[in-house]
């Protein structure tokens, strides 16, 4: 009862809430899931946002090219207060309605039993704190152009692990380079993400790469990436993150960590990964391109060509 009253003051804010006859027997409903229940970064905090049309007649709703309009996760922490918002239109004071001016717009039909759904990244809207809990819950527009709004489905509910510190590493001298002790090296960053794919440890895999400079070096996924705003975006890495950690029939049966360059914050990385495939082995040879962010090494790019055997 505390949490729903809490998201009726969140809605008259946002908006006067009205429940047309027709919203009521639309048969839409909305929901939210969390990829995880406990984060480490609070910088990538993912969700899932489901629409699923449970009437016995097709039913529709207006998605737009811009975030927090159509569905707007709010979270909010155990004792019912919201976190901290970073949604500019509502630190401004306004609706969603205000700020649609000229934005993009489409229709989503669903038939009977259908779903859509799409990928947010909630620590795009709040601002999240280490060693805390919370609970989200989504109000859903079916056409933020109006006053319309409904509750979802769920609560969803996350933690975020307390912070931890890494331990400042002594400064050694090879050479007259400067370099830090222990501080893990590009080449071993690719060594745990080739790892990571060939153990199949597709969560692991997935937190050494930078998606969106990485989705470049796939020009299928990068030409949907660069097509529409921030709601295409967000599809089109989540379409690229599900492409990565398929099975696929070349699996990774040996590599050979070749050469490591470093300059600027920048690095390359080249492997020679030899693949098996319905009994065929072929090599190849892989050169990753890597980024200093925040202290750590992530991989920004692929390129790969065909190679001699990796044992010579």
């Amino acid at each position: 009862m505390k949490a729903r009253l809490i998201f009726l003051t969140l809605a008259m804010f946002l908006f006067t809430v009205q429940m047309p006859a027709e919203t009521a027997v639309s048969g839409l409903v909305a929901t939210v899931s969390l990829k995880r229940t406990t984060f480490h970064d609070v910088r990538y905090i993912e969700a899932e946002i489901i629409v699923q049309n449970r009437g016995k007649k097709p039913a529709s709703f207006i998605v737009y090219d811009k975030p927090y309009t159509t569905f707007q996760p709010v979270v909010y922490d155990v004792n019912g207060r919201e976190a901290p918002v970073k949604v500019a239109y509502r630190l401004t004071g306004l609706r969603a309605d205000q700020v649609l001016g000229g934005v993009a717009a489409r229709t989503i039909l669903l038939v009977p039993g259908e779903k859509y759904s799409c990928g947010v990244n909630l620590a795009d809207y709040y601002e999240f704190a280490h060693g805390r809990e919370y609970k989200v819950r989504l109000l859903f527009l079916r056409d933020a152009a109006g006053k319309e709004a409904r509750l979802g489905g769920n609560i969803a509910r996350l933690s975020v692990s307390r912070e931890r510190l890494a331990p400042v590493q002594p400064q050694v001298a090879i050479d007259g380079i400067e370099a830090e002790e222990g501080a893990i090296r590009p080449e071993e960053i690719v060594h745990l993400f080739l790892m990571a794919e060939q153990r199949e440890r597709w969560n692991d895999y997935l937190k050494y790469i930078d998606l969106e400079q990485y989705i470049y070096s796939f020009p299928d996924y990068a030409k949907a990436y660069l097509s529409g705003g921030d709601v295409v975006k967000r599809e089109a890495l989540r379409d690229f993150s599900t492409y990565l950690i398929k099975s696929r029939p070349d699996t990774i049966s040996e590599y050979k960590i070749v050469s490591e360059t470093v300059e600027d914050g920048r690095a390359r990385v080249s492997v020679l990964i030899k693949r098996a495939a319905a009994g065929m082995p072929f090599t190849y040879n892989y050169t990753y391109s890597l980024e200093k962010k925040s202290a750590v090494w992530m991989i920004t790019g692929v390129t790969a060509s065909v190679a001699r055997d990796i044992r010579q």
